[in-house]
């Protein structure tokens, strides 16, 4: 892989770890949950209250892709990015463009 194959997939990891941490600020934990709706029916803090276990699953998952990209990049630091945890052979461009976190290669994707 080239130098500039590598920048390329630099570019495109930081670009998704930027939006992955963007999505993270949109899905907070906790809603704002207070007593504004003295005198009036509960349909709103109920609704804020079912926010929180859909919440904890999405920045579940946000999480686990920031993590891959964040070990993607560590790799790519230190020259061992398209490598394929499982025979250490290259993994092809083509998989690593359409899933630049991919741990394996085709042929060890289809063995495991």
């Amino acid at each position: 892989m080239t130098q500039a194959d590598l920048e390329k997939f630099k570019q495109i990891l930081l670009g998704t770890k930027a939006d992955l941490q963007k999505e993270l600020g949109h899905h907070p934990l906790i809603s704002d949950m207070g007593t504004d709706t003295e005198g009036q029916s509960f349909d709103e803090e109920a609704d804020e209250a079912e926010e929180v276990p859909v919440n904890y699953g999405i920045r579940a998952a946000l999480k686990e892709r920031l993590a891959a990209v964040e070990e993607a990049l560590q790799k790519l630091e230190a020259g061992q990015f398209g490598q394929c945890q499982h025979c250490r052979g290259p993994i092809e461009e083509v998989v690593l463009t359409v899933a630049p976190t991919s741990l394996y290669c085709r042929g060890c994707k289809v063995k495991l």
